[in-house]
């Protein structure tokens, strides 16, 4: 058993990690460090997300930023089938890599950006759970407003449907499945009753 101490100069703090293969580990989360990662770009604000790969011994093979002028929080990240990194995050930026107030993106495995598409409002909408469909699509829950939210997309981001659902209390989804009919599932809190 070990630990590693990764990150910069202020607060870090890793909150997902996917096996990629049997030496390599992709992990994300917040940074407020300006001195990590030092991926060259600039114009990034408070609370940025970074994903990074580790080996087997902890050791970082690379660290990329991602975000933008605004804080940039909550990634979700999965493996997909097929070998993809996709993360999803809440963003209050306008600029670089975020346009409104929820992000997704796939990342390759030296974490260039491949792609990157916002969904939602200016407010802080966010999602806690991404799942990929059966056919490859992405299957997102959380929070828009004070409703539950659940969002189905393509393998590269575009929105094929989306609902929220509420009272006049605060909703919240946690988790989204697809059943083995294709009937999506969503897990959640629900306060008005």
């Amino acid at each position: 058993q070990s630990s590693y101490l990764l990150g910069g100069s202020e607060e870090d703090c890793a909150l997902q990690i996917v096996e990629f293969s049997p030496n390599l580990f992709i992990v994300a989360g917040v940074t407020n460090s300006p001195d990590w990662p030092a991926n060259g770009l600039s114009g990034y604000g408070d609370d940025d997300l970074f994903v990074m790969a580790i080996d087997s011994s902890g050791n970082e093979l690379w660290s990329r930023r991602l975000g933008g002028s605004n804080y940039d929080r909550y990634p979700e990240m999965i493996k997909t089938r097929d070998g993809k990194i996709l993360i999803s995050a809440m963003t209050n930026s306008s600029n670089n890599e975020a346009t409104s107030s929820h992000g997704r993106q796939e990342v390759d495995t030296n974490g260039t950006v491949i792609w990157s598409k916002c969904i939602g409002t200016i407010g802080d909408d966010y999602f806690n759970n991404i799942y990929e469909a059966n056919n490859g699509d992405l299957l997102l829950a959380g929070l828009i407003g004070s409703e539950l939210w659940a969002v189905r997309c393509d393998s590269i981001g575009n929105v094929l449907w989306q609902g929220s659902y509420g009272g006049s209390n605060m909703e919240e989804a946690y988790s989204i499945t697809e059943l083995g009919s294709g009937r999506i599932v969503v897990s959640g809190r629900i306060s008005s009753i």
